[in-house]
């Protein structure tokens, strides 16, 4: 491993271990963890695992009924369910009292792994800029750090942010990878099929990601407009005076 692979693992294992504190990982469930966790059928296995798709992020009611939330997170409904399996197995509690501290464990390990996604997210973002390793991790340090992630982080609620926040950065990094390597390659006037398939996938690897980032919080919509967003004004090297050609379909 590399002097930038062990910075990145630093920022992970910086980012975890400052949720990791004993107080932290027991803490009880607060605030709206009561209805998305405790009071939730479909979190506490007690609806099947099909309602899922049927129901709204809290677990009341169907996403057609009047009554329901309309929002509709799937995917961290299904990582909280698998939680509170996990709790009732590895901590023999009854149905009703569920152990917080697993769910504790998985957020902070989101957030690990999300500050350190952080660093190529920074590396793809910034293009070839001078001190460019060092620009990413500082803001990988900052993002891990930062105290506007304690919310999301502590709450077992805020779930759907990191959840969501992970496969936003994979999806970006998949789509600026692939369009950083076919600009290198047009450049270098290689036809390769390898390199091809490679950003066929990563392409295929950004949609799906899109997909999960959407279905784990609503704010995973954005992932195509950052990065349409980085496309202009990065590998493009476009600014806002280009922007009514390329509306009315002219060149730069």
């Amino acid at each position: 491993m590399n002097n930038m692979g062990l910075w990145t693992l630093g920022v992970a294992v910086v980012a975890t271990a400052l949720y990791s504190h004993p107080t932290m990982l027991n803490g009880e469930f607060v605030y709206d963890d009561g209805g998305t966790v405790t009071q939730n059928p479909i979190v506490m296995a007690l609806t099947p695992w099909s309602q899922i798709w049927y129901r709204d992020f809290w677990g009341q009611y169907q996403l057609s009924d009047p009554m329901s939330h309309k929002s509709f997170r799937p995917i961290t409904s299904i990582t909280l369910r698998l939680n509170y399996l996990h709790a009732v197995w590895a901590f023999e509690k009854n149905l009703t009292n569920v152990d917080p501290y697993s769910f504790h464990c998985v957020n902070a390990a989101f957030h690990g792994v999300n500050s350190a996604l952080v660093v190529p997210t920074t590396q793809l973002a910034f293009g070839r800029v001078a001190h460019r390793d060092r620009i990413a991790l500082f803001t990988a340090f900052l993002f891990a750090t930062h105290p506007v992630h304690s919310e999301a982080v502590q709450n077992v609620t805020g779930r759907a942010e990191v959840c969501m926040a992970f496969f936003f950065l994979i999806g970006f990094i998949a789509y600026a990878a692939a369009v950083t390597q076919v600009r290198e390659h047009r450049a270098a006037r290689a036809r390769r099929l390898l390199p091809s398939l490679l950003q066929c996938a990563a392409m295929v690897m950004t949609m799906v990601c899109m997909l999960l980032s959407l279905l784990s919080k609503e704010i995973g919509a954005t992932m195509p407009c950052l990065c349409a967003f980085w496309d202009f004004f990065i590998p493009s090297q476009l600014s806002l005076k280009h922007l009514p050609l390329l509306l009315v379909g002219g060149g730069r």
